[in-house]
Formats: structure tokens, sequence, C-alpha cells
């Protein structure tokens, strides 16, 4: 399986980063792709988390799911039905 590692430098303390890039409705504004993001299940964050990502282009919507969670630190997910990526897994980390 191909794998890309994109690293971003940000001069900020961890704590504002996490919590900045866990909660569900900012990531549109650090996700380049995502214009909306709707949490499916009835906790926001953690392991077994549901999100529909809506893409700016106006293709099909992306279904997120957490898969793995360090609090703090980062956290792992996959793409379900509704893209090309089905088998795509990513991992946030600080």
């Amino acid at each position: 399986m191909p794998l890309i590692d994109q690293r971003v430098l940000i001069d900020a303390p961890p704590q504002l980063v996490w919590d900045f890039i866990s909660a569900p409705a900012r990531i549109p504004y650090w996700h380049a792709e995502y214009r909306t993001i709707s949490v499916l299940t009835t906790r926001q964050t953690g392991v077994g988390t549901r999100r529909r990502c809506t893409p700016i282009s106006g293709g099909k919507d992306v279904f997120e799911e957490i898969t793995a969670l360090v609090d703090g630190l980062g956290y792992e997910y996959r793409h379900g039905d509704g893209r090309p990526y089905r088998k795509l897994q990513g991992r946030l980390r600080l």
C-alpha cells in the first residue's frame, strides 16, 4: 500500500494545535478539500466516531471513522463508503 508522509511545522503550543485539529467543526479551516463536516454519532470525538465530510469540489461525500485516539497527541481514521479511497487510512500526530 502506498504511503504519503506530509509534515508541517507549526509555531504554537501543542495543546493549542490539538484543540484546533481535534474539533470536527474546525476541520474545514485546515483541511483544504472539505467544505463541511457532520458528525454522525452521538459522541463528537473518540474511537468509533463517524463523520461525513463534504468536499469543496461538490463530489461525493467522504465517510470517516476514528479508529484510534491518543488524546492530545493524535488520532487515526479510515474512509468508508462514498469515495474511491475506500481503503485509505490516515493518521494525524503531533
